[in-house]
């Protein structure tokens, strides 16, 4: 059974430590002046997690987000597997759904071929998503699933993985 466990006021300290108990593939970060999308073989390259002010973690079975308040973090873990820490409270969800959103921006091609550069006219950057794009001649969702908790119904969602359109 899903499980989902949220706790506020965690310090730095917890958030590495929950981040090494999960099996994720990718990784999105943000704060203020910068925001990455990186696969988990490159969380090294960015120092420590709790140096940025929101992120996720997430693979097919888990995610693990994190939001810096004044307080200190606040943290969920939504778990298919149902493992949670018992210090998050688990609590049960039940599976809604599982829906795709488009990322922005299209592969860019050079003498033909992809790069692993993507353009999006309204955004004044170039993205970088943790694909091998010499492979992918679509677009790329982003696989989430949704779910209902048991004591009020209302939804989570929780991101999957990543597939080419």
């Amino acid at each position: 059974m899903p499980l989902i466990g949220y706790k506020k006021g965690c310090n730095e300290s917890e958030v590495s430590e929950f981040a090494s108990d999960i099996d994720y593939k990718f990784a999105i970060l943000e704060k203020p002046d910068d925001i990455r999308f990186i696969k988990k073989s490159d969380i090294n390259s960015i120092g420590n997690l709790s140096d940025w002010d929101r992120g996720r973690l997430f693979g097919e079975n888990v995610e693990l987000r994190w939001l810096k308040r004044r307080n200190g973090f606040h943290v969920v873990i939504i778990s298919e597997d149902g493992v949670v820490p018992e210090k998050l409270n688990p609590e049960e969800i039940n599976p809604v759904r599982e829906r795709g959103v488009y990322l922005w921006g299209e592969n860019i091609e050079k003498s033909g071929n992809t790069t692993d550069d993507w353009y999006e006219q309204r955004i004044p950057r170039i993205l970088n998503y943790p694909v091998n794009a010499t492979k992918i001649r679509g677009r790329l969702k982003l696989i989430v699933k949704e779910y209902s908790l048991s004591s009020d119904k209302s939804t989570v969602h929780r991101y999957v993985g990543l597939k080419e359109e």
